[in-house]
C-alpha cells in the first residue's frame, strides 16, 4: 500500500511542477524582455554586470524574475524545465555548476562559494536559514583542489551551551584559504538578547576543527545592518552596532564598529562617530566607508595601517537627480556600482519607480556609465525593473 502511496504522491507533485512551470512561462511570454541602454558615459563599462531580480508589469499580478547578464536579458521562466531546476540567483553558481557540476551535487545554492585559481570553496549549515535542534547545529564544508580535482568534505559541530543559549544562524562567513570564518548568532535566554561570536578553521590543519577567537561584546547586537543576505559578500570586515528598541518597536542603532576577521581585532575609528548611518565596503584597494547626505555620499579611505585608523576624503557621488535614490552596491577595480531608484510616473499603474544602473570613478566621483532599462522600441513604459536580487560582475 505505502508503495502506491508513494507513486500517487510522486505523480501529484509532478503534476503540480510541471503546471506551475507552464503557467510561469506563459508569463513571462506575455511580458517582453528589457533591453540596458545607456543614458550617460562608456557603455562597455555595462558589458561585466550581472543582475538578477523582477520586473513590474500591468500585465500580470505576478512579477516574472530576469536576469541580466553578457549584454542579455532574460526571463527566469524562458529557461527549461531541467535549466531552471539547475539554475540560481548566484552567478558563480551557475558558472560552476557549467565546469563542476559534481562538486556542486548536494550543495545549497543559498550556502557561501568561493572561487581561486587552485581551490573552489563551500561553505553551509543543514538549513542554511535557521539551526532549529542540535543535530543541525553543524557547519559543512567542502573544498575542490582544481589542479588534482580531488574534494575534502568536513562536518563541524559548534559547541552548544543549552541552558543559556542556542545557536541560531550564520550571520557572515569570510574565506582566505586555507582559514574560513563563521560569524555565529545565538539566543541568550538569561539576558534575551542577540549574541554572536566567531570562529575560524584551518582547512590545512591535519584535524581541521572549529575555534573560537572572538566574542562580540554582547551590547553589539546586530552584524552587517541585519542584511543576512550580505554573509555571501565575503568580506574581510564584519560590521557590528548595538540596536535598541523604543517602546515603539522600531530600532534605533547605535555607534558602529568594525571587525577585521584578519587581524582579528575591532578596529580604532574615532572619525566614525562624526559620520551620519555610514556603510562600509572592502575591496583588494583596501577599506572604504561611504556617509550618506543629502542627495550624494561622501567617500572615504580607511588608513588600516595606522592606529587610530585615520579617514581621507577621496570623492563625492551623487544621484542623478532629486527625484531618485542612489544606492551603492559594491566597489571593484576603483568603480563604485550603484544602483538608483528613479521614480517615474505616478499616474502609471504600475508603482512609482524604477530601478536604474550607475557607475563612478571611485576617486573623482565622476559618472562613467549610467543607464535604463527600457523595452526594445522605447514604447512600453508598463514595465520595469522593480527589484534586485543580485547585483554583481562576471567575466
Amino acid at each position: 500500500m505505502s508503495k502506491y502511496l508513494k507513486l500517487i504522491a510522486f505523480l501529484s507533485f509532478t503534476v503540480v511542477t510541471m503546471s506551475v512551470y507552464s503557467i510561469m512561462q506563459a508569463m513571462a511570454q506575455s511580458v517582453e524582455p528589457l533591453e540596458l541602454i545607456t543614458l550617460e558615459g562608456d557603455e562597455t563599462y555595462a558589458d561585466d554586470l550581472y543582475l538578477a531580480g523582477y520586473v513590474n508589469s500591468d500585465v500580470n499580478t505576478l512579477n516574472p524574475g530576469f536576469t541580466y547578464g553578457h549584454g542579455k536579458f532574460n526571463y527566469v521562466a524562458d529557461l527549461s524545465f531541467f535549466n531552471q531546476l539547475d539554475h540560481s540567483l548566484n552567478p558563480l553558481v551557475n558558472e560552476l555548476t557549467n565546469e563542476y557540476r559534481s562538486f556542486l551535487r548536494g550543495k545549497s545554492p543559498y550556502g557561501t562559494f568561493k572561487e581561486s585559481e587552485t581551490h573552489i570553496l563551500y561553505a553551509g549549515t543543514a538549513s542554511d536559514v535557521y539551526w532549529p535542534g542540535e543535530l543541525d547545529n553543524q557547519l559543512i564544508i567542502s573544498v575542490l583542489d582544481k589542479l588534482t580535482n580531488e574534494e575534502s568534505s568536513y562536518t563541524l559541530s559548534l559547541p552548544e551551551d543549552s541552558e543559556n543559549s542556542s545557536y541560531l544562524d550564520v550571520r557572515d562567513t569570510y574565506i582566505q584559504y586555507p582559514n574560513m570564518y563563521f560569524t555565529i548568532g545565538s539566543y541568550n535566554v538569561a539576558t534575551e538578547s542577540n549574541e554572536f561570536n566567531i570562529y575560524a578553521v584551518n582547512l590545512e590543519a591535519a584535524e581541521p576543527q572549529l575555534n573560537l577567537i572572538q566574542s562580540i561584546d554582547p551590547q553589539l547586537n546586530e552584524v552587517n545592518g541585519g542584511d543576512y543576505e550580505q554573509q555571501n559578500l565575503d568580506s574581510r570586515y564584519l560590521e557590528l552596532t548595538s540596536v535598541d528598541y523604543e517602546t515603539t518597536g522600531q530600532p534605533v542603532s547605535g555607534e558602529l564598529y568594525i571587525y577585521d576577521y584578519i587581524e582579528d581585532k575591532m578596529l580604532n575609528i574615532p572619525d566614525l562617530e562624526t559620520l551620519n548611518s555610514p556603510r562600509i565596503f572592502s575591496t583588494e584597494e583596501g577599506l572604504f566607508i561611504l556617509n550618506p547626505t543629502e542627495q550624494k555620499y561622501e567617500v572615504y579611505q580607511a588608513d588600516t595601517a595606522t592606529d587610530p585608523v585615520s579617514l581621507s576624503k577621496v570623492s563625492e557621488i551623487s544621484s542623478s537627480d532629486s527625484n531618485s535614490q542612489l544606492i551603492p552596491s559594491f566597489i571593484s577595480n576603483g568603480l563604485l556600482y550603484s544602483y538608483e531608484e528613479a521614480y517615474t510616473d505616478l499616474t502609471s499603474q504600475i508603482g512609482n519607480y524604477t530601478i536604474n544602473i550607475q557607475i563612478n570613478d571611485l576617486n573623482t566621483g565622476e559618472v562613467v556609465y549610467r543607464g535604463e532599462f527600457v523595452s526594445p522600441d522605447g514604447q512600453n513604459n508598463d514595465v520595469h525593473v522593480d527589484y534586485l536580487d543580485q547585483f554583481g560582475l562576471i567575466e
